[in-house]
């Protein structure tokens, strides 16, 4: 599923990509390179706010993670 939405991403079908990484972060809610791209997904459709929420469990997982 993160796959396709990466291919959605590219193809600029960023609501699709955004679905599909939301599942996934339910099905699998540890999977760090998910949300990741589900936050980039996020800000790419103007959703800051939920953007920055995911950001910030990224950060307290990792928060010398630079990227």
């Amino acid at each position: 599923m993160r796959l396709l939405a990466q291919i959605g991403m590219k193809l600029d079908a960023v609501d699709d990509a955004e679905r599909l990484l939301e599942k996934v972060l339910v099905l699998t809610p540890d999977y760090q390179a998910a949300r990741y791209e589900y936050a980039i997904a996020l800000l790419a459709r103007h959703k800051h706010m939920r953007a920055r929420e995911e950001m910030e469990k990224l950060l307290r997982t990792d928060p010398h993670n630079r990227i």
